[in-house]
């Protein structure tokens, strides 16, 4: 009975006897096989753990998941809600769960950042506090406005009212004048008639300002637009307007009394008379009365006269010199007009102009005035200019302007000025061009061991292999401590050539072969040869022979070998033989 001697069904197989030694194993859930010893893998067959979740069998089709973070369960299949356990929105933000252990947070007005945790600054995101107030943020969306002076409220946006400050005030404007609010502290007064400044405080006066008083009165004034005239005699009134009629009837003695300014009075004469009071009785032109050369004509028919006046002269007897240099057409054109006598008059001309009238413009303009081809161009009077050629400057166009700067010729090229505004940049041999911009490739740039490319505007130097230096003048040298591997002496030769010269026991280009010194006739002579590095070789002598190439017999003569005076003769290979004396036999001549 195999099921209740040996019990070979494992793991809680139920065994079943048949004859002989054959039974059979009914497996529980999660095993197989003859003895149900194999374990199912539940893990790599049904795969059970999901989102990531990692598998560990057990025993049958028992097995543990391990659960990626995010997730727990059985087979992991529960979304752990982040939310709820970790609160990870901070200043009253929302919190939406996503998959696994990601989320989002819908932060409250104020907050920002994955978690809520940042403030947002409202000033400056929204600068709310006005006319130059400062904003200190506070918690969320809270903030205060420190105001500028003359500004409150909230955001600073009420002006205050400078022109009355409080109930019992005045306000700034003075001498009855009317305050308007400006912005802040800023405020404007509208003064009353005869203030002025900034506060009305200025009592303006009204008699510069105006000058009401007539006719040579002086003005006094008074507060505000408040004056007083005091007259001259002749006049009164409120500013001396009224005239004081100072004619008597008897004044003028032949003639009517005109009243003038003021105490002055004159009298208009009858005909024939004259004098201040009309009392000198004209004699027609007997009396001369013509003045100044002028011509008395009496009038036909009547006692009256009448003076031909000379040009210059004008008036009832020629007695009026007239003001020539006023008169038409303009006397002294570019000058000063100096009045004469009569129609005379003298013109001080301005400089550069001459003439009877300056009207004569003098020609300044020289050929030698303006240097290297500039044009003379006269100004008035003395004045002239110079309109100068390119490339020259200054007064008279004496002045080579200097083109040649720092910056003209690029890539340090030589500036060389000619005349006027022609330069020319002598280039190095790697640019080329009115300034040197352009980069080019000299012929032999760089030499025979590399190619000359243009990159980036400049040339460079593209070296062979085994040549480098900005013009691949350098030759590298190859050889190093693992040169001809390391079995013989390295010289360096062009670019990447180099030859070996070997040590004994070595030869190829790199020293890479080793002489088989074995193949040599002198080697072992008499024995097995094994060859060594190089020319090192060792030698396994056959019986009989010795010495480095086994060349030697095995057995020598020497003084102890043939006794009693027994002469040594050598033989062949290991064979050598004593020639005894008299009297003694052996091999060794050792028998007496």
């Amino acid at each position: 009975d195999v099921c209740q001697t040996q019990t070979p069904c494992q793991n809680g197989g139920t065994c079943t006897d048949y004859e002989g030694l054959d039974f059979e194993c009914s497996c529980p859930p999660g095993f197989y096989g003859v003895n149900c010893s194999t374990d199912h893998s539940v893990c790599s067959v049904m795969m059970p753990c999901q989102n990531e979740g990692t598998c560990e069998d057990g025993p049958g089709f028992h097995y543990t998941c391990h659960c990626s973070p995010g997730y727990e369960g059985t087979n992991c299949t529960i979304d752990i809600s982040v939310c709820s356990t970790e609160e990870p929105c901070d200043n009253d933000g929302n919190c939406t769960d996503g998959v696994g252990l990601s989320y989002e947070c819908d932060c409250a007005p104020g907050y920002t950042d994955i978690n809520c945790t940042v403030d947002i600054s409202v000033c400056d995101e929204t600068s709310p506090c006005q006319n130059g107030g400062t904003c200190e943020d506070g918690e969320g969306l809270d903030y205060t406005c420190d105001c500028s002076p003359g500004y409150y409220g909230q955001d600073c946006m009420n002006d205050v009212s400078v022109c009355m400050p409080c109930p019992t005030c005045s306000g700034p404007c003075l001498n009855g004048g009317s305050c308007t609010d400006g912005a802040g502290l800023n405020y404007t007064c509208s003064c009353l008639p005869g203030y002025t400044d900034v506060n009305c405080t200025t009592d303006i006066s009204y008699c510069d300002e105006t000058s009401p008083c007539l006719n040579g009165a002086a003005c006094v004034d008074g507060p505000g637009l408040a004056y007083n005239c005091e007259c001259i005699e002749g006049f009164n009134g409120t500013n001396c307007e009224n005239d004081l009629e100072y004619c008597a009837n008897t004044y003028c003695v032949n003639g009517t009394c005109v009243e003038g300014i003021g105490t002055n009075i004159s009298c208009d004469c009858i005909v024939d008379y004259t004098g201040p009071r009309c009392d000198v009785q004209l004699l027609f032109c007997n009396l001369d009365i013509c003045m100044n050369g002028g011509s008395c004509r009496e009038i036909a028919g009547s006692t009256d006269t009448m003076c031909l006046c000379p040009s210059g002269f004008s008036g009832d007897m020629c007695e009026t010199d007239d003001d020539v240099c006023d008169e038409p057409p303009t006397k002294c054109i570019h000058g000063t007009c100096s009045e004469g006598i009569g129609d005379n008059y003298t013109c001080s001309c301005d400089s550069g102009y001459s003439g009877s009238n300056c009207e004569v413009d003098n020609d300044y303009c020289e050929p030698s005035s303006c240097s290297n081809g500039g044009l003379c161009v006269e100004g008035p009077g003395l004045s002239t200019s110079c309109n100068c050629t390119e490339g020259f400057t200054g007064n008279t166009c004496n002045i080579d302007i200097d083109y040649c700067t720092n910056t003209y010729c690029q890539h340090n090229g030589t500036c060389v000025e000619g005349y006027g505004a022609n330069i020319t940049c002598h280039c190095t041999n790697t640019y080329t061009g009115p300034t040197c911009a352009v980069a080019i490739c000299p012929q032999g740039y760089c030499g025979s061991n590399g190619n000359c490319v243009v990159n980036s505007n400049m040339a460079v130097c593209e070296c062979d292999p085994g040549y480098t230096g900005d013009f691949c003048e350098t030759d590298v040298d190859v050889c190093d401590s693992s040169s001809c591997n390391g079995r013989g002496t390295c010289t360096d030769g062009p670019g990447l050539s180099y030859s070996c010269d070997c040590h004994s026991g070595f030869y190829g280009d790199d020293c890479e072969n080793d002489t088989n010194v074995c193949e040599e006739p002198f080697a072992c002579v008499h024995g097995t040869c094994t060859d060594g590095v190089g020319l090192n070789y060792t030698c396994v002598c056959d019986p009989g022979f010795n010495g480095t190439n086994c060349s030697m017999d095995g057995l020598f003569c020497n003084e102890t070998h043939c006794q009693n005076g027994g002469t040594c003769v050598e033989g062949h290979g290991i064979s050598v033989s004593c020639q005894c004396p008299e009297g003694f036999t052996g091999s060794r001549c050792e028998t007496d």
